[in-house]
């Protein structure tokens, strides 16, 4: 039943992509069988990034470049030093005080820092 589906919905709408590629019970009740529920789809679950990497994320887009964070060691710092919530915001507004607490850290960022408006 679930191929004659697929089947007929690639007749219906050529155009666009099946909700779930595999049969999967996407809802919580009972009624539902063991396709995807009409008008939901089935969501992949986000890939949380870890505190390194949103850092390193973060830095790239200030345009402080990977041999400033070998040269003053900044990712194993921040990791140590940051205490906030996992996200890239989080970080961004952070990443101030953090340059303020390490004095190397502190020379190596200022300028990118300042051309991007986070310290005058």
């Amino acid at each position: 039943m679930n191929l004659l589906r697929r089947f007929w919905n690639w007749f219906t709408t050529p155009n666009t992509e099946p909700c779930c590629d595999t049969p999967q019970d996407c809802c919580d009740n009972e009624e539902c069988d063991d396709d995807c529920c009409e008008g939901e789809c089935c969501d992949e679950p986000e890939e949380q990034l870890s505190v390194q990497e949103l850092f390193i994320e973060v830095c790239t887009d200030l345009g402080i470049g990977q041999k400033i964070l070998d040269s003053t060691d900044a990712v194993s710092k921040f990791e140590e030093w940051y205490t906030g919530e996992v996200n890239k915001q989080s970080i961004l507004d952070s990443i101030k005080d953090f340059a303020d607490s390490d004095g190397v850290v502190n020379v190596k960022f200022q300028q990118p820092l300042r051309l991007a408006g986070i310290v005058k």
